[in-house]
């Protein structure tokens, strides 16, 4: 071959090597997309029975009294058993299904010299976890574990901005949320 033909063979090899890092995912994959959602409690959430609901027949303001009375119901048992904490539930929902090989909650506040950022909830993986579409916040998916068994979600704290980083294999994506506090429903004035 002569040199042209060498050089027009490098510069072939150079923009094909080029077009693969700059125009293609194989190196670097999309992120993964995530979509934040406070999510306010049912008033029915299935804490009860459906033989504890009023009867058809009965007219809208009995059925609009029992109504209310049944979610007053619920927010009381869902805030005696302290399941969220006195704040709404936080879901996490991914573009598609992937199998996490690592979970991270960290407070998303401008870094402070010498101290680094505050982790309220970790999550890795030992062997492969179950591919998931949405996560819940402070529910362990499937297939993972805490970091450290001792540190279990923190109570997040409403007006703090947090930041949510996953990892499933080379792919990760991240997103910022903040926590909404359950206020208490009002007690229906006795007439």
């Amino acid at each position: 071959m002569n040199p042209k033909s060498w050089i027009l063979l490098g510069v072939t090899v150079v923009l094909g090597i080029c077009y693969v890092v700059f125009n293609t995912e194989w190196l670097n994959p999309d992120p993964i997309q995530i979509q934040a959602q406070v999510r306010e409690i049912s008033g029915r959430a299935s804490l009860e029975p459906r033989s504890a609901r009023p009867p058809r027949g009965t007219n809208n303001a009995t059925r609009g009294e029992a109504a209310k009375a049944r979610k007053l119901e619920a927010a009381a048992a869902v805030a005696e058993s302290g399941k969220f904490n006195g704040m709404y539930p936080v879901v996490f929902a991914l573009d598609g299904e992937y199998q996490l090989t690592s979970v991270l909650v960290i407070e998303d506040t401008p870094p402070v010299p010498g101290k680094g950022a505050l982790i309220v909830w970790q999550l890795t993986t030992s062997s492969n976890s179950v591919p998931t579409k949405a996560l819940l916040y402070g529910k362990t998916p499937r297939g993972m574990q805490l970091k450290d068994d001792r540190n279990k979600a923190a109570k997040l704290k409403p007006g703090v901005t947090y930041r949510l980083e996953v990892r499933a294999g080379r792919y990760k994506g991240q997103t910022t949320f903040q926590a909404k506090e359950n206020t208490p429903v009002d007690a229906p004035e006795a007439n």
